[in-house]
């Protein structure tokens, strides 16, 4: 789970230009990495230099245009998002800052209950299977010995030993049922 899984997940659009330009205009100087933390892959980013002639603001500005167009490979990097622009701002190879992704992140928190993620999220919750389905059935001799689900030590009487649903032991006499 992410350090970062309480931020806002929705996906962005052109619509949040201002707001994100407004949070991470202070990282023109390191746009290139950033743009890189963000998923654009080295071409994207060459063509962003020679077009903007190296200027920095205006770099991290079409940076921060095509992320939002989901111009880059957002399936393996993810949908544009505030969580993503934090977990980027933040990254040792992309914004290097992480005073300002905490900012970010106090600025845009989740609500508590169900989310949308997107693909390439960490975040993922699991699920367990009934207790009955968690437990392997291993036959043993009768009168043997075996660890039970709980780590305990249970001994087989030669009729068998079955686990109830609270761990605990039901003894079934030989030959007898329960």
């Amino acid at each position: 789970m992410s350090i970062w899984s309480d931020v806002d997940n929705t996906v962005l659009g052109e619509d949040d230009f201002q707001s994100v330009h407004d949070a991470v205009g202070t990282l023109a100087g390191v746009w290139w990495p950033f743009g890189a933390a963000l998923g654009m892959s080295p071409s994207s980013l060459r063509e962003i230099d020679q077009a903007d002639r190296g200027i920095p603001a205006q770099c991290l500005f079409n940076a921060i245009d095509k992320w939002l167009r989901q111009d880059y490979s957002y399936v393996k990097h993810g949908l544009p998002s505030w969580r993503r622009l934090v977990i980027a701002v933040e990254s040792n190879t992309g914004g290097q800052n992480a005073a300002l992704a905490k900012k970010i992140a106090q600025s845009h928190r989740i609500a508590p209950g169900p989310t949308s993620e997107s693909p390439g999220d960490e975040m993922q919750s699991e699920v367990l299977p009934p207790y009955e389905d968690q437990h392997e059935v291993i036959p043993e001799p009768a009168g043997g010995t075996q660890v039970g689900p709980a780590g305990g030590t249970q001994v087989e009487p030669a009729g068998g030993t079955q686990v109830g649903p609270a761990g605990g032991t039901q003894v079934e006499p030989a030959g007898g049922t329960q």
